[in-house]
């Protein structure tokens, strides 16, 4: 048993509740999907990364997506079925404990409080080919336990 269990809050999303599972090990479950009246899973993901971050739904793009924060990965899925829309690793990445923050229709703000603090990626589509770039970063900038307000 670890010193720290890892715990993260719920997203309600239409009839779906979505909890992170993940693990560090290889091929753990990161994403559940529950039906939110009869509690049966509807979809599971493979992920790895701990992680004290809660799943997010957000419109990239002009596509809702689960975006979640996974150790050293952000991770996007599509919500309806858990398939992978894009992840990225992010370098010099520590624990992720803050929830992913959609800033407009192709931003997406990532903090970290250790690794590489606060990050504003651009996240673009062409066709079905998405692209995450970091915009600017705030290394100095390093909320933990508080969001991003």
């Amino acid at each position: 048993i670890k010193e720290w269990g890892f715990s993260t809050s719920p997203w309600i999303e239409g009839d779906l509740c979505l909890i992170l599972g993940g693990g560090a090990e290889a091929g753990s479950i990161a994403t559940i999907a529950y039906n939110k009246v009869d509690g049966e899973i509807v979809w599971t993901s493979n992920g790895t990364g701990e992680t004290y971050s809660s799943p997010q739904v957000v419109t990239l793009q002009g596509v809702r997506q689960v975006v979640s924060a996974l150790g050293t990965t952000i991770l996007s899925q599509e919500v309806a079925s858990g398939r992978e829309l894009w992840s990225y690793v992010r370098k010099g990445a520590g624990h992720s404990m803050l929830q992913p923050m959609a800033l407009d229709a192709e931003r997406l703000l990532v903090a970290s409080g250790d690794g590489d603090g606060t990050v504003c990626y651009r996240v673009t589509k062409s066709d079905d080919q998405w692209k995450i770039e970091p915009e600017w970063s705030a290394p100095r900038l390093r909320p933990d336990f508080n969001e991003v307000v």
